[in-house]
């Protein structure tokens, strides 16, 4: 998303990210130095991830400044929560600053909190958010860069509405006709079906080491993409939930760091999911 600062910013339903843990990230590139606060993903009126100056501070918990980030130059932010500890990072660094945080997390705004508090001038890439998990408890190598090739997504207008279904949340938007139609196995296919595909990305040892990739998801038969995600930079294990049982699948793992070669595996049946 390209953001000037002022009337750009993408709002959506709520998305709860519960009252565990969780992981929200993203890429963060400052085109300018902000007065002062500017949203990156908060819910509007209330707190969250934002920079203050080129600070980025987790609004009420966590406000002292400690690490800039530089202007026109891609960094990796991240706000963890673990057994009620919130945590921020930075490039994978993590900051000294940390702070209780107990209750329910929601976020509904990209780019702004809509209550008065202005955005910022920033390219914002890859963003993820993570229920149930804390991806990151200590320093880590950040998922991979921005991905330049990606055409600019310009969030022109005060109100873009989405229908968004946050990582690890089965959706209840998505109701489906218990018929087994043509229209009901694509959304099972894309959205609510019964299938778990899964698995675990490694570096060839001696001995074979857990790593992070990017993993791809594709339907055997046309080629179609169905998902994507990050395998655990710690376990190296993905998993796709969600997903049609009646058709065959192609993963797909990609090394960001291009040391090595892509693996392909085909011809896969989903699991019945537990």
């Amino acid at each position: 998303m390209k953001l000037n600062g002022d009337s750009d910013f993408l709002t959506f339903p709520d998305i709860s990210l519960g009252s565990g843990d969780w992981t929200i990230e993203c890429w963060v590139y400052l085109r300018s130095a902000p007065s002062t606060y500017a949203a990156l993903m908060v819910r509007t009126g209330s707190g969250g991830l934002y920079v203050y100056g080129t600070y980025p501070i987790f609004y009420p918990y966590i406000t002292s400044t400690t690490t800039a980030l530089s202007l026109n130059t891609w960094h990796h932010v991240c706000a963890v929560r673990s057994s009620n500890q919130l945590s921020l990072y930075v490039d994978g660094v993590a900051l000294p600053n940390t702070a209780t945080y107990p209750g329910e997390t929601i976020i509904n705004t990209i780019g702004a909190d809509g209550s008065g508090v202005q955005g910022s001038q920033c390219y914002i890439d890859d963003l993820r958010m993570t229920a149930g998990v804390a991806r990151y408890v200590g320093n880590f190598t950040p998922p991979g860069e921005f991905d330049a090739t990606k055409p600019a997504i310009f969030a022109t207008g005060v109100h873009v509405v989405k229908r968004v279904v946050s990582v690890g949340i089965p959706s209840t938007n998505f109701k489906h006709p218990h018929l087994a139609t043509p229209s009901r196995k694509e959304a099972d296919l894309l959205y609510g079906g019964n299938g778990r595909i899964s698995g675990v990305t490694k570096k060839k040892g001696p001995p074979d080491v857990a790593v992070s990739t990017r993993v791809r998801l594709f339907k055997d038969r046309d080629g179609m993409m169905i998902r994507e995600t990050w395998s655990d930079p710690v376990t190296g294990a993905y998993v796709f939930d969600h997903i049609s049982m009646d058709v065959k699948y192609t993963v797909l793992t990609y090394d960001h760091t291009h040391n090595f070669r892509a693996v392909v595996a085909d011809n896969l049946t989903p699991e019945l999911m537990p």
